[in-house]
């Protein structure tokens, strides 16, 4: 961690023109910890419900929930990945905290959590409640890389999800990549 931030210091003190946002310690803690926390809040579903997850028999020929609640952790993993990638080239601060999905199957799974305990009498079916925060974050997935590579078809002038160019739209608007930084046009490249 000590060679991260000496060589940050030495690329201020050089007058690098580099310009992204200044990480501090608070920082690599954040980023280095949330995700942990994340996937230790989805392994928690291993232990909810009658019978627990992780002890649960499986019927011949079906599959089994611990498949697809790692499937879930993979999926989120990516994510972050991708996430910290497009902050990098955007020269964007990156912080977990500011990613929906994340703060979202956080916010499900203490949802089922709080099921759980609170409905005794009726049982909570745990293999569901993965089924359906794995279909939540595969749309968010999908929806996120659709927005992601418009928005760079767009600042880059090219044609992704339609055949033809619209005549009426405006290309003054300013896109999302834009407000982040990134210039609509790349120099005089014909």
């Amino acid at each position: 961690m000590r060679v991260i931030f000496t060589h940050l210091r030495k690329r201020e003190l050089e007058g690098d023109s580099f310009n992204y946002p200044v990480f501090t310690r608070s920082d690599f803690v954040l980023q280095f910890f949330f995700p942990w926390v994340l996937f230790a809040s989805i392994f928690c579903l291993l232990f909810l419900g009658d019978p627990q997850l992780s002890t649960m028999k499986i019927e011949d020929g079906h599959t089994n929930p611990l498949f697809f609640v790692y499937l879930l952790i993979a999926l989120l993993q990516s994510h972050l990945s991708i996430s910290t990638m497009i902050c990098h080239v955007t020269k964007r601060y990156y912080s977990p905290l500011n990613n929906r999905l994340a703060l979202s199957v956080m916010i499900m799974v203490a949802i089922v959590f709080c099921l759980d305990k609170i409905l005794i009498d009726s049982k909570l079916n745990i293999p569901n409640a993965v089924y359906i925060i794995l279909c939540i974050a595969i749309l968010a997935q999908g929806h996120f890389i659709i927005n992601v590579v418009n928005e760079m078809a767009n600042t880059l002038r090219i044609r992704v999800f339609r055949v033809k160019d619209n005549e009426n739209e405006e290309l003054t608007k300013p896109s999302l990549i834009e407000e982040m930084g990134v210039p609509g046009r790349l120099g005089s490249i014909q």
